[in-house]
């Protein structure tokens, strides 16, 4: 397979010119600790960058602990607003802009933080603030480390991957790299239930930029496929009837509804990128009545739609002879987040990631398979004009699981540095 043209580039080095890298020194950020390489360079050296890394680690992993300290689940208002307001402040004593944008319904405002350096290429940076806990959580269930092992509400979905932002942001800042063009963080409210409220705003802000790095936890992958994903609803209307006295007169909605459930449950195909499974069902209010009312709910991860569509087709044959007679059973499907397919772009950049994986000494894969997982991602690269890479955040285990969710904080170290490095050379590009 060729090379893609931005392989090629960097593979053949990509170095400016001395004269052109000291030209732009007099263009960087102002601030610079004592001891910080005080140039604009692309081209950082490993040993500089890896010095740098190991010093901010520290500090990535206290503010991990802090954030991890405040709740924010998904319909948690006030510890969304806690959320925000930490991170707001954040991400201004980091140099940048900070807008809240309300994104409705969501329970709280999305952020969206913007640094401008002298170069053109523009990158955005996604990670989302809320968890799927509950008010309480963080007190219940501390933020502890035992040695690479940290543990807590959201510590790595997506707490994680937020530290992976600030503390990329922290450490170009702390070398002057400024050769990117524009770097625009977005931290939404939402994720965790399909981003309702910020998807339009996420695809729109895809739709401006050149490169997407999605913070989802990651760890040794690096992701340019993810699932579509959306929800069926079945529908059962019957008649009630008293079950002691007269049941021959009622219509089970119940027994309806299982039915078809039953003659279903095995339609997945996973070789296919196509997963059905029921996961809700309700019926019936009193043990001694008929149920005239069913109601049940499938999960559905898609690649193609056209498998979405022939499933509908097949469950609407089904159903038009239902089991129980004189029952009416209806369906509608609600697509969440579309399918992201990976893309010569996307390929070319999850290589760069790989490379600076393997300079750091913690290789990672690319996976452009669909595994079942959804992402904001997708939303980001429905334009088609970014690349879009998923999961820059750091690896973790057991994710939406009370007092089990873990993240691997020796994965940190390598997540900092294998973003820094590709906004670096992708800004060389």
């Amino acid at each position: 397979m060729p090379l893609h043209p931005l392989q090629s580039h960097l593979r053949s080095g990509g170095h400016r010119k001395a004269s052109l890298a000291t030209a732009l020194v007099s263009l960087c950020t102002p601030w610079v600790p004592l001891g910080a390489v005080p140039a604009c360079a692309r081209d950082v050296s490993p040993k500089v960058l890896r010095a740098a890394v190991q010093v901010q680690v520290p500090a990535s992993v206290r503010e991990l602990g802090e954030m991890v300290g405040i709740d924010s689940g998904s319909s948690d208002s006030a510890g969304l607003k806690v959320m925000a307001t930490y991170l707001e402040a954040r991400l201004a004593a980091l140099g940048a802009k900070v807008e809240r944008r309300p994104v409705p319904p969501a329970a709280g405002d999305m952020l969206v933080a913007t640094l401008h350096g002298s170069g053109s290429a523009k990158f955005l940076l996604l990670a989302h603030m809320d968890t799927v806990y509950q008010p309480g959580a963080a007190a219940k269930w501390p933020f502890v480390v035992k040695g690479d092992q940290a543990t807590g509400p959201g510590v790595s979905d997506d707490k994680g991957g937020i530290a992976v932002v600030l503390g990329t942001l922290a450490m170009l800042r702390q070398l002057r790299f400024a050769d990117y063009g524009t770097i625009t963080v977005a931290f939404n409210p939402d994720e965790e239930i399909g981003s309702p409220g910020s998807r339009t705003l996420i695809q729109d802000l895809g739709s401006q930029h050149d490169y997407v790095l999605s913070c989802e936890p990651g760890g040794k992958e690096r992701i340019l496929a993810t699932s579509g994903i959306a929800t069926l609803t079945m529908t059962v209307e019957g008649k009630p009837a008293h079950a002691g006295v007269a049941p021959q007169d009622g219509r089970n909605a119940l027994v309806a509804a299982a039915d078809v459930i039953a003659r279903t449950r095995d339609w997945s195909e996973p070789d296919k990128g196509f997963k059905f499974n029921w996961t809700i069902a309700r019926s019936g209010e009193k043990h001694n009545i008929v149920p005239d009312h069913a109601e049940a709910t499938a999960d559905i991860r898609y690649v193609r739609e056209a498998d979405v569509t022939a499933l509908m087709a097949r469950i609407q044959e089904l159903a038009a002879v239902p089991t129980v007679a004189e029952t009416k059973i209806g369906f509608t499907v609600n697509r969440n987040r579309p399918p992201m397919v990976p893309t010569d772009k996307a390929r070319a950049i999850a290589v760069v990631a790989a490379q600076a994986a393997t300079e750091f000494g913690y290789p990672v894969i690319i996976r452009d398979t669909p595994f079942g997982g959804g992402s904001d991602a997708a939303y980001a690269a429905a334009s088609g004009k970014p690349g879009v890479v998923e999961s820059f955040g750091i690896g973790g285990n057991h994710g939406h699981t009370f007092g089990e969710e873990t993240a691997d904080l020796g994965s940190l170290a390598s997540s900092i540095y294998i973003m820094a490095r590709t906004i670096m050379r992708l800004s060389d590009a």
